[in-house]
């Protein structure tokens, strides 16, 4: 698997592909994985102290089936710096992601968010072009700039630890207390089929499947997420795909957090 990436001057921007781990799973482990890919290349990094050892400079994961852009600070400072501005939710990541319109889905489960004058002022640190896939012909008619917020508390499955859930409503039981998380996004259906949506989603500091959990809570399950994919919804007729349908490709600094 091939990792592009892109030297800025505080920065390695890396672009992760479907399939690869971002980090090590253990302290012992040596398989290949994004840092161990950058690291060799940019042996400094490992100078700049992180999370978790070994991790030279890396600001946050993505899962092994998300693609897309990974951050790597080149010194101490420019990480303590991103990761406050993280902590702070004044660090912003953008996704694409392809989605099928399930049945039950209703707008009234989404709130109206005011974003587009946040995103006019938000700064870039890496903006990259999606995969084509995420990119195809949508109704400009019902795309507009219209954002919303979903903002149901997400925590861990008491039944399995593989899967978070969204807690919409008491009844809604996690292992531990679920957390607060908080995704914005715009929805564009796609012109030649309208079981298919198109979504930017918008996250700043953030939970575990967070925006899969999301888009499914509300009736837009991403295509190709073998977790949150539900059984009783069928996929488009004549879309099919072997990847999950979700990838990162950008990474902003705002002036206020998302709240």
């Amino acid at each position: 698997m091939k990792l592009e990436i892109i030297e800025k001057e505080k920065h390695i921007i890396a672009i992760k592909p479907v399939g690869m781990h971002t980090t090590y799973k253990n302290s012992q482990d040596t398989s290949d994985c994004a840092v161990k890919f950058i690291t060799e290349k940019y042996p400094d990094l490992l100078s700049v102290p992180s999370k978790k050892p070994r991790e030279g400079g890396l600001l946050y994961r993505l899962d092994q089936d998300t693609s897309g852009v990974l951050i790597f600070a080149k010194s101490q400072d420019e990480y303590n710096r991103l990761f406050s501005l993280q902590q702070e939710n004044m660090l912003m990541k953008k996704y694409h992601a392809v989605c099928t319109v399930a049945e039950g889905f209703y707008s009234s489960q989404l709130k109206p968010a005011d974003f587009r004058n946040m995103l006019d002022k938000a700064h870039a640190i890496a903006d990259v072009t999606p995969p084509s896939e995420f990119l195809r012909d949508t109704d400009k008619s019902r795309a507009g700039d219209k954002y919303f917020k979903i903002d149901y508390p997400v925590g861990h499955s008491k039944k399995t630890g593989k899967r978070m859930i969204a807690v919409k409503t008491s009844k809604y039981k996690t292992s531990g207390s679920p957390r607060s998380a908080r995704t914005f996004i715009k929805i564009s259906k796609d012109s030649a089929n309208p079981s298919v949506a198109y979504v930017e989603a918008y996250i700043t500091k953030a939970m575990r499947h967070q925006i899969r959990v999301h888009l499914s809570a509300v009736g837009l399950p991403i295509i190709g997420d073998s977790l949150y994919y539900p059984n009783s919804v069928s996929l488009p007729k004549d879309y099919s795909t072997n990847r999950l349908m979700l990838n990162c490709s950008g990474v902003y600094e705002i002036q206020n957090g998302l709240g």
